[in-house]
């Protein structure tokens, strides 16, 4: 999807615009079994790969838990 996403170039006021993207991913119901919590999770995972550059998917390194969770 990132790649794809990457591979198409658009047209800008000033030029060819090309667009990435930064996705974080959370794990149900490892780190999370509340919505809330899950996107949560998710958010702070893409703030990483945005730290880390941008343009790729992240999952947080120490896989952290919210909320209630499944045994």
């Amino acid at each position: 999807l990132r790649s794809a996403i990457e591979a198409n170039v658009m047209s800008g006021d000033r030029g060819p615009v090309r667009i990435t993207v930064s996705i974080g991913a959370a794990i149900f119901p490892t780190q999370a079994m509340v919505p809330k919590d899950l996107i949560s999770l998710a958010c702070d995972a893409m703030e990483n790969a945005k730290t880390q550059g941008g343009n790729r998917a992240a999952f947080l390194k120490t896989p952290e838990v919210r909320g209630e969770t499944a045994s």
